[in-house]
């Protein structure tokens, strides 16, 4: 019996020992933010090196070498290799400590945007000819075009080249790489989004299609052969025709020529030439008009309307760019027994170029279209008028006469006005269309976001 009172006795001191020691302060923790042996001199607070937070724990390192991240700080070896040193990192803690730069960021330098990469670690940088601005990302100054505001804040992507003959029809999503913008009451915006855009000296582009065309490049926009916007016959250029104008036809006169940029002329009657007195009136210049249109149609398709914009460098135009009206139908026999006269020719369209600098030592035209000559005498159609030319001199022409009936009037070109349609030689019903043209293709004002843009690099002139 005393030898089991003897071990009772020792189980409980053993016990009573474990017990103290759970209650006893650990020297090693550092719940108070202090470490007090020098054996183990960092408080580990987070657990960032050990695991185990609020443990003082031993160091050995480097002096300088990066240890871990702690949140948003960085830890190293302080210079003398006995302890640990924990600095803020504004940018956030990678693998290797400090990052240089917050991923995925740009701001403004000295003329240039800085660019951090998905890595913490800068890119090199893009160079801002007109400045950067730090709203609302850090971005190199640009254009903001008229009819198009917003769509050079973000960059385009891959070089767009023309360098045969090729179609491009706006009215297919597919095509509007920079997508469709929506314009009231004026016609959809059709944009072609790319880096560069380069017409060569062997293309030939024709736009189709009732949406206007804009063709916006971040950098050079170059057109060293065709574009060609123009209406063919009564089907308008792409954003042309969206409106009508001139009056149409009846038993004793022509139409008359639509009207844009200048009246179109009116068509012949059976007494006079241009006795119909129908041409259409000279609108707003175009430029002043708070929506993208192209030209007016009467018995012609009116001219496309374009844009051709450069973000951050030059528009260069060595080429041609043609935006004309189409020529008006002719003169015809409608069974049973009506004759209907000739009708005016559309307006020439819009050429709208902005740049942060533009060159055009090519040509643009925006001629109008030729009237429909008259119904001839006999149960035949007469001569429909041409589309505008491609020509600062030679107008569209008027459909001929066949027989007795009244020719149609001339287009209108920069230099000439358009001819009024012409009566018949015999008196009887029938008579002539004229036309019109807008001739002049205006560039707008290209402006600077928020001014930031040198003067002396925007160039507004007329054509």
């Amino acid at each position: 019996m005393p030898e089991v009172k003897v071990l009772m006795f020792k189980v409980w001191l053993v016990f009573s020992i474990l017990s103290t020691a759970c209650t006893r302060d650990n020297p090693r923790s550092c719940q108070d933010g202090t470490c007090t042996d020098p054996a183990y001199p960092y408080c580990d607070a987070d657990g960032a090196l050990q695991g185990e937070r609020g443990v003082c724990i031993a160091v050995a390192c480097s002096p300088g070498e990066f240890v871990a991240c702690s949140s948003e700080s960085e830890i190293r070896c302080n210079s003398a290799g006995d302890n640990y040193e924990v600095d803020p990192c504004p940018s956030g803690c990678g693998d290797g400590g400090c990052l240089p730069c917050t991923p995925t960021t740009t701001s403004c330098g000295d003329g240039v945007v800085n660019i951090c990469g998905a890595d913490g670690v800068p890119v090199p940088s893009e160079s801002c000819e007109f400045g950067c601005l730090q709203t609302p990302t850090a971005h190199c100054a640009h254009l903001e075009p008229r009819y198009l505001p917003s769509i050079c804040d973000a960059p385009g992507t891959g070089d767009f080249t023309i360098a045969t003959a090729a179609t491009l029809g706006t009215d297919l999503d597919l095509n509007c790489t920079g997508g469709v913008v929506q314009q009231s009451p004026g016609p959809d915006i059709c944009v072609v989004r790319a880096h560069t855009i380069n017409i060569t000296s062997g293309g030939y582009l024709t736009g189709s299609g009732k949406r206007a065309l804009a063709l916006v490049a971040d950098r050079s926009l170059n057109v060293e052969g065709t574009i060609d916007v123009s209406a063919r016959g009564n089907i308008s250029g792409p954003g042309g025709g969206t409106i009508a104008s001139g009056g149409g036809p009846s038993p004793d006169r022509g139409g008359g020529g639509a009207g844009f940029g200048i009246a179109g002329a009116p068509g012949g009657s059976a007494l006079s030439d241009g006795g119909a007195a129908n041409g259409g009136a000279a609108s707003m210049n175009p430029a002043l008009l708070s929506v993208l249109i192209g030209g007016p149609y009467n018995g012609g398709g009116g001219g496309g309307a374009l844009m051709l914009v450069s973000c951050r460098d030059t528009v260069s135009v060595k080429g041609v760019v043609a935006s004309g009206g189409g020529g008006g139908y002719a003169g015809h026999f409608v069974p049973p027994n009506t004759a209907k006269p000739g009708n005016g020719g559309g307006a020439g369209g819009n050429v709208v170029i902005q740049g942060m600098d533009i060159s055009v030592t090519g040509k643009l035209f925006a001629n109008g279209g030729g009237g429909g000559g008259g119904k001839p005498v006999s149960q035949t159609a007469g001569n429909a008028g041409g589309d505008g030319r491609q020509s600062d001199v030679q107008a569209a022409a008027g459909g001929a006469a066949k027989e007795q009936e009244g020719a149609g009037g001339n287009g209108a070109i920069r230099a000439l006005t358009p001819t009024v349609g012409r009566r018949p030689i015999d008196g009887t019903p029938g008579g002539a269309a004229a036309v019109l043209v807008f001739c002049k293709p205006t560039l707008l004002n290209s402006r600077s976001r928020r001014s930031h843009q040198s003067p002396s690099r925007r160039r507004s002139a007329p054509i």
